[in-house]
């Protein structure tokens, strides 16, 4: 059920309850709505269990992307989905741009010049003259990159029992059973850290296989389903047009490794390299997966990666999720609402903790947070609408003692959109100004 239906809904029965729940609704990022809702196949709980608002519960596999559980650290972040025998992590890391973009200098390219053009009626010349970037990619960049997929593999027989997000925590749980033996996979964007750790607890006489597809080479993931009474297989994930990416010239991705170190690295022309490296290891029935997105103008984003992978791997993965689970305790006791219905009091959990995954310490929350659809490019070029878009997804943090989530949005705001615009506001209109 969409957002817009369940509001309707509320409104009819009560007022009051519709101008709080569209608070709520609009209170987080615009990840997709099976991460922002998971209406409808969620185990709701008793009101008499005061944790029940704080998860999502499901008692199944989460075969498509739009289903999928969101983790993220305000930097970098992943949507965790999958069939059982697959486990895939849809990554992205919130500052990684193609930067291509030519501003238009033309000697026309003025408020001046738009007036005389509107006065003339003349539509052809306004679009011409006066459009504000000239490059052959205007249509297409600049525009947010995702990372890709990663996929964990597990035996064949590997059953989802169930699948759990705990936002007071800000963990992922998935209950597995495989060869009847119960199997716990967790997952975590560490806060303190700028690493995603994904652990397998019960690993016996098989081992976890790891890939990851960039962007470029992401494939549809496809599952048997009834449909008029017969199975037919069908894809949950859309694939990235061919002819969209060599438009866009992207190179093949760069696969590497080197002893239990792996990488991939998608260049992006005239904007640096986009990579994730990743570790495994294993101790006796536990696997471990740390995993990291350096900054896309890193020249060498391996060397960079490694140091942080081997700084994380010296604290330990249970220091490191004590720091995780301390940050987000921090988090929570800045404020709380205590609301009679459970649905609205798990809607305000979420509006936090998906403002908090998405917008701390790095860029600001864009329209799908750190959680863009799988093997696409983000919708809307994953920009910002300084708009209610930006406004509703902030409120929270100036209503809630949660400020430093807006310090990502007033940095930017300050100190790149504003000297921009006032640059603009002098070449365009001929004045002093801020004009965005």
């Amino acid at each position: 059920m969409r957002s817009q239906e369940i509001l309707v809904r509320i409104l009819e029965k009560a007022p009051m309850k519709a101008i709080l729940s569209f608070l709520l609704l609009t209170a987080g990022c615009g990840a997709s709505e099976g991460a922002y809702l998971q209406s409808g196949t969620q185990t709701m709980g008793s009101t008499r269990d005061p944790q029940a608002a704080w998860r999502f519960v499901f008692h199944k596999a989460l075969p498509y992307w739009e289903d999928g559980l969101p983790v993220g650290n305000g930097r970098i972040g992943a949507q965790s989905w999958g069939t059982g025998q697959h486990l895939y992590l849809t990554l992205d890391r919130s500052d990684v741009w193609d930067l291509r973009y030519q501003p238009n200098t033309g000697a026309n390219f003025n408020y001046t010049r738009l007036r005389e053009l509107v006065g003339k009626h003349n539509k052809e010349l306004i679009q011409t003259e006066l459009n504000p970037d000239l490059s052959p990619l205007a249509h297409l960049a600049p525009t947010h990159v995702p990372m890709g997929r990663l996929q964990i593999e597990l035996p064949k027989d590997t059953v989802v029992e169930r699948a759990e997000l705990d936002m007071q925590q800000a963990e992922l749980r998935w209950d597995l059973r495989i060869a009847g033996k119960a199997v716990i996979f967790r997952l975590f964007a560490c806060a303190p850290e700028n690493v995603i750790v994904a652990t397998l607890e019960g690993v016996s006489g098989w081992e976890p296989k790891v890939d990851l597809q960039a962007l470029t080479e992401v494939q549809p993931v496809r599952i048997q389903k009834i449909i008029d009474n017969s199975w037919r297989q069908m894809a949950t994930a859309k694939e990235i047009q061919p002819d969209l990416i060599q438009e866009l010239g992207y190179p093949k991705p760069i696969h590497g490794s080197q002893g239990d170190v792996f990488w991939c690295i998608q260049p992006i022309p005239e904007s640096g390299k986009l990579a994730a490296v990743w570790q495994t290891r294993r101790e006796q029935d536990r696997w471990q997966l740390i995993l990291t997105i350096p900054s896309q103008g890193e020249p060498d984003p391996v060397t960079s990666a490694r140091r942080t992978l081997e700084a994380a791997h010296k604290i330990g993965i249970f220091r490191l999720r004590e720091r995780h689970r301390n940050w987000w305790q921090e988090r929570w006791a800045r404020s709380m609402v205590h609301l009679p219905e459970e649905k609205l009091q798990r809607l305000w959990i979420n509006g936090i903790y998906k403002l908090a995954s998405s917008s701390y310490l790095s860029v600001p929350a864009n329209l799908q947070g750190l959680w863009p659809p799988d093997g696409q490019l983000a919708p809307w070029r994953g920009d910002y609408h300084c708009d209610m878009n930006v406004q509703l997804t902030y409120w929270p943090a100036y209503s809630s003692n949660q400020l430093d989530l807006a310090e990502p949005l007033n940095r930017w705001l300050t100190e790149k959109v504003a000297p921009q615009a006032s640059s603009f506001t002098k070449r365009f209109f001929g004045v002093d100004g801020l004009w965005m």
